[in-house]
């Protein structure tokens, strides 16, 4: 069966477009630029909050 034709296990939609690939590219550059002090031998820890 293909990624595509399976069905959410949640209530909700299934989004495409140009808008979602644009909300993920902004999502991992922030991600990215929260981690990246973490890195090198002057890394500072980081605490993840995630609200759902």
């Amino acid at each position: 069966m293909a990624l595509g034709s399976q069905p959410l296990d949640i209530l909700g939609d299934r989004q495409s477009g140009q808008d979602v690939r644009t909300q993920n590219i902004t999502a991992c550059q922030s991600v990215s630029n929260i981690v990246k002090t973490s890195l090198g031998p002057v890394g500072l820890d980081k605490v993840f909050v995630v609200f759902l």
